[in-house]
């Protein structure tokens, strides 16, 4: 089902999507605001007014909480173990695609730090967010990277069909936690087929878990899978098995996050994970 489907099937159930819309201030910290500054040359006192804008239009394509909550401020990259090993790589060249990239604020964060844009990708459901980016960070004319509008739960996303086997890192943040366990599968196997067959390559990301991944429910109880360390260690080692790809997987639960003061909820903590081919 896709998740317009979805998300108009909880509001029937009286899910109000407003909920998701944050009252409160914006507060733009680095690195958002030396990338808006610097990268986007939008003057510090503008800087609140454009995050807002881009909040405010966006939650009124589709209201994702993590739209409506700013979560897009705070960059998921960085925090991953691997970054630096990520930020090398992609200096020199290798390919990165991000999964649910949205405004492509990451991929931005990665070009404004020496990546070499034209060899990074954005993916996303909405094109509307793709062309917010540009509005956002002003890079119309000169970002090289490829964004593609295109839906991942489809069996064969032709979209991104031409780039199978040839990614080095895939990054897939606050995105699987969208998602049931079956749909989670099936961006896996996807991500996996985008992966250049090669030791080294990479999926990482991070997802709000929850204590109990039976428990919990972002929208209307039909978005269900929230994990913890364990149900998502069961979630690759199932991958592993019917796929055949020989992998590794890390996982770290982190209670400390910027994304979660946003959330509100003890129970709840960030993932992060790093899955590597062997």
């Amino acid at each position: 089902m896709p998740v317009t489907t979805e998300l108009e099937a909880a509001v029937i159930r009286g899910f109000d999507p407003r909920r998701g819309l944050s009252t409160d201030p914006i507060v733009v910290m680095d690195p958002m605001r030396a990338l808006l500054e610097d990268y986007s040359k939008i003057p510090p006192e503008g800087v609140t007014e454009a995050v807002k804008e881009a909040r405010d239009r966006a939650f009124a394509v589709f209201p994702y909480p993590c739209i409506g909550k700013c979560l897009f401020i705070n960059f998921s990259l960085p925090t991953i173990p691997c970054y630096d090993e990520v930020l090398c790589r992609t200096r020199q060249g290798q390919k990165l695609l991000d999964l649910g990239c949205g405004f492509g604020q990451e991929l931005r964060l990665l070009t404004y730090r020496g990546a070499r844009s034209e060899t990074l990708y954005g993916v996303d459901l909405r094109p509307e967010f793709i062309d917010l980016g540009y509005d956002l960070f002003k890079d119309r004319n000169t970002l090289k990277s490829h964004f593609i509008t295109a839906d991942i739960l489809a069996d064969e996303p032709l979209a991104i069909s031409q780039l199978s086997g040839s990614i080095n890192i895939v990054h897939a943040s606050f995105l699987f936690h969208l998602f049931n366990w079956d749909q989670q599968v099936l961006i896996a196997k996807q991500a996996l087929a985008l992966l250049c067959a090669r030791p080294d390559s990479l999926i990482i990301g991070q997802n709000i878990g929850h204590q109990d991944p039976n428990k919990f429910s972002a929208v209307g109880a039909i978005l269900p899978f929230h994990h913890n360390a364990s149900s998502w260690k069961a979630l690759w080692d199932h991958v592993r098995e019917v796929t055949g790809v020989a992998f590794s997987m890390q996982v770290w639960e982190r209670f400390e996050h910027p994304s979660l003061p946003a959330v509100r909820s003890p129970e709840l903590h960030v993932l992060s994970f790093v899955v590597r081919l062997q």
